[in-house]
């Protein structure tokens, strides 16, 4: 049986990713850094975090690479065997439940997100699944990994009560914007930006590659009072 108290005692796992959901008017948006690493160490600087698991739903993974690899590789064999079966396409809750038990069951330390497009509502889905098995359907957007911590804020006061709505565009404006923002900042997030959208016309998958420097518009050295000069060789 699982022991609730036990896993509250323990301390907070640093999830080294940065996930964003979104939602739009005709689907869903999600991105991901792609960066791996083992403590300080980079492991991978081309990491796939948007594993597909159905012809309409995604994991987005974070947490131990290892665990969150089986967990997507375990659904998508049980997704396509009930597909075999009775010839449905599962729904994003029925993904998102399923999950939910593997996760429940295991002892891995994973955060994961389940977006999808459902053909029966003709609108996207998304759920969060945290490391303890507790699921959450999510109305607007959802973040997951140690980056998250740093745009929570911006997607909020962006995205929570826009009466407008929001289109695909804006959708992955917004996913791009916010996984550059928590790299910028967070150590454990890097890499390229990868974004997938999912809607009725399927799966489209987006790669956003690293500028130099655009914030500051020069790439030119500053030189700082107390530090030795910038070498000139």
């Amino acid at each position: 049986m699982r022991c609730c108290a036990t896993e509250a005692a323990q301390a907070p796992i640093d999830m080294g990713t940065t996930l964003v959901a979104i939602k739009y008017d005709k689907g869903v948006v999600v991105a991901a850094d792609s960066r791996t690493s083992v403590s300080g160490y980079v492991s991978n600087r081309f990491a796939h975090k948007i594993s597909p698991v159905s012809e309409n739903c995604v994991l987005c993974r974070s947490g131990s690479a290892a665990d969150t690899q089986q967990i997507a590789w375990i659904t998508s064999l049980e997704l396509l065997d009930r597909q075999y079966r009775h010839g449905m396409k599962p729904t994003v809750s029925q993904v998102a439940h399923w999950v939910r038990s593997v996760v429940y069951e295991s002892s891995g330390s994973v955060s994961l997100l389940v977006a999808g497009y459902d053909e029966g509502t003709q609108a996207g889905g998304i759920w969060s699944v945290s490391t303890s098995g507790a699921l959450l359907e999510e109305e607007v957007y959802a973040v997951s990994g140690s980056g998250s911590t740093y745009i929570i804020g911006l997607l909020d006061h962006q995205l929570i009560d826009r009466p407008e709505g929001l289109n695909e565009d804006d959708a992955i404006a917004y996913c791009k914007k916010a996984i550059e923002l928590a790299m910028s900042r967070d150590g454990s997030s890097g890499g390229l930006v990868r974004i997938v959208v999912l809607n009725d016309k399927g799966r489209r998958e987006i790669t956003v590659y690293p500028s130099s420097d655009t914030r500051h518009g020069t790439t030119e050295s500053i030189e700082l009072v107390g530090f030795a000069p910038t070498s000139k060789d």
